[in-house]
């Protein structure tokens, strides 16, 4: 994994008072003391009915939590349940971030449905802290994550794909993050249309391998062995449904930079074309 260039000077924060509600003791030290490191003062409960009470009570008294950080799963009254309570029992806005040690996609709806605001996992680092008080408590990394990590005005791709209804997708996708997008609609007709251009002219290249005339495999090495001074250097990203070790390992022996696993996902295509364009 990448070192991480994270300062944690580049977080700032008001005067915040949070409470952390988790059936494992050593977890709700953690994370207070995580909380603590950054100036934020914060309580903990085990319980998730006692962790109402105190919500409630505080709320009365004028001095209100500025969040709640709830565990997924805890005995007797999990977080998904604690959570739609609180809801119920107070109006104003009080973000709610549920933590869990499992994927939270299959209880993602339940929990959005019971006024979830967002989901951090376990362990609970720093940097996943910061930024989840940032994006869900100070509404502030969202916008500024997607406006700088979705935005490709600028760039242009050329999409080498032979299903049309696949392609159409894809250039949907593509240009709703603002890329200029070309096509071609196998490796020849691919490696042709890049053959044909200046050099840069294209900033990443996304190949499918299943498909006639000429694979993408095939297609991947002509064009890394053409002439062309940035034939060696431009990112090419396979696109394919066989996502299997040794698929992502013949890929990588072609000369392709990397794998995307079909059906394209735009969340995952966005995030794997801006690691290349970093990259290169």
């Amino acid at each position: 994994l990448p070192i991480s260039e994270l300062e944690l000077g580049n977080f700032k924060f008001p005067d915040l008072k949070i409470i952390v509600v988790d059936d494992d003791v050593i977890v709700c030290e953690h994370t207070t003391e995580l909380l603590r490191q950054i100036g934020i003062r914060s309580d903990w409960e085990t319980c998730g009915q006692r962790a109402v009470q105190k919500v409630l009570a505080a709320h009365q008294a004028g001095e209100p939590y500025d969040a709640v950080i709830l565990d997924c799963r805890m005995p007797d009254q999990d977080g998904v349940e604690t959570a739609a309570i609180i809801r119920r029992a107070i109006s104003e806005p009080l973000p709610i971030i549920l933590i869990s040690a499992y994927d939270s996609a299959d209880v993602e709806t339940k929990a959005r449905q019971a006024g979830v605001n967002g989901f951090m996992t376990k362990p609970v680092f720093m940097s996943t802290l910061c930024r989840a008080l940032q994006r869900y408590v100070l509404g502030q990394a969202a916008a500024d994550e997607q406006k700088s990590k979705t935005d490709f005005s600028g760039k242009r791709f050329l999409l080498v794909e032979d299903n049309a209804l696949n392609r159409e997708i894809a250039m949907e996708m593509l240009e709703s993050v603002g890329a200029v997008v070309e096509s071609a609609c196998d490796g020849a007709e691919g490696a042709a249309k890049f053959a044909a251009e200046p050099a840069g002219y294209y900033d990443l290249l996304l190949m499918d391998v299943q498909m006639p005339v000429m694979n993408g495999y095939e297609a991947t090495q002509k064009i890394r062995a053409s002439a062309k001074s940035d034939a060696r250097t431009v990112p090419i990203v396979a696109m394919t449904a066989d996502a299997f070790a040794e698929d992502i390992i013949e890929a990588k022996k072609a000369g392709m930079n990397s794998h995307l696993a079909k059906p394209l996902n735009l969340a995952t295509l966005v995030r794997e074309i801006n690691k290349q364009l970093q990259k290169h």
